[in-house]
């Protein structure tokens, strides 16, 4: 039985990280202006000397207080416009 349950825990954990990293990838190609206006103002930024931007955002869309830091970092080309992301525990939708 604890088998069982283990599965079908696992099941779902894996499906929602899988569903959230679809929807991170998702925004690949909008632009800064609308992440922003989504998302609120970072947490982090910094310029790279070849003009990429990169934005983090700790806890995004949680409380400081609710276990494991959530991390979502997101990569911006120099027109602007969003070529990569990633998230570190991070188990809540967006």
């Amino acid at each position: 039985m604890r088998q069982i349950l283990w599965v079908i825990y696992l099941g779902v954990l894996f499906t929602g990280c899988a569903q959230h990293t679809e929807r991170m990838e998702a925004g690949v190609g909008q632009t800064e202006t609308e992440l922003l206006s989504a998302w609120g103002a970072p947490d982090k930024s910094v310029t790279l000397d070849n003009g990429k931007t990169i934005h983090s955002w700790l806890n995004a869309h949680g409380t400081r207080d609710s276990g494991p830091t959530c991390k979502k970092t997101v990569v911006f080309n120099h027109y602007h416009r969003v070529t990569d992301q990633n998230h570190q525990n991070c188990n809540v939708n967006p």
